[in-house]
């Protein structure tokens, strides 16, 4: 995958990309040691 972008917008997504991996495990870890006693 050779593209002619800059390397900012390269970087912009994969720091994105990071954010969102990290907000879901992080998410998922929080659900299973803090699972909530009501549901909606």
């Amino acid at each position: 995958m050779v593209f002619d972008q800059p390397t900012s917008l390269v970087d912009c997504a994969v720091s994105a990309v990071l954010v969102i991996v990290v907000g879901e495990a992080g998410d998922r870890l929080r659900r299973r040691f803090f699972p909530r006693r009501e549901m909606g």
